[in-house]
């Protein structure tokens, strides 16, 4: 998938709504352990 190709690249992810960021961590904290319960509904219906 395309989201996770480009996570190789980054040093930092942030996933924002509406302006507001509401997680901010490592690529890998990102994609395999969300904090957010907001992060991990997004992920879950992007990454199948």
């Amino acid at each position: 998938m395309e989201v996770v190709w480009q996570a190789a690249a980054l040093r930092r992810a942030l996933f924002v709504i509406y302006g507001l960021i509401v997680e901010r961590s490592t690529p890998d904290e990102f994609f395999k352990a969300p904090k957010e319960e907001r992060t991990r509904q997004f992920l879950s219906q992007i990454l199948h």
